[in-house]
C-alpha cells in the first residue's frame, strides 16, 4: 500500500538532572529548533519531517538524559 506523510509530532522530554538544555534541529519544508530545558517536555507539530538532530554542542562535562516519541498521520494512496 502507498502512503504519504502528511503529519509528524515530534516529542522531547529532558531529564530535570540534565546539566543543560537539549538543542533539537528538524528539518523538513521549513528548518526549527526547539530547545528543550531540564525538567520539561517541548512539543512540535510538522509537515515533510525529513530528519530530528541533537545538535547541543557539550563538553565532557555535559550531562543530558530524556526521551522521545515521534508519531506520524499517513495518508493513504489510492491505486487505480
Amino acid at each position: 500500500m502507498d502512503a504519504n506523510m502528511s503529519v509528524v509530532q515530534i516529542s522531547i522530554f529532558s531529564n530535570s538532572n540534565s546539566s543543560e538544555a537539549l538543542e533539537v534541529e528538524v528539518e523538513g519544508e521549513t528548518k526549527k529548533l526547539m530547545f528543550v530545558p531540564p525538567g520539561s517536555t517541548t512539543n512540535l507539530i510538522g509537515k515533510g519531517i525529513t530528519s530530528v538532530k541533537i545538535v547541543t554542542q557539550g563538553n565532557e562535562l555535559s550531562y543530558v538524559e530524556g526521551k522521545y516519541v515521534i508519531s506520524t498521520t499517513l495518508q493513504l494512496i489510492k491505486n487505480g
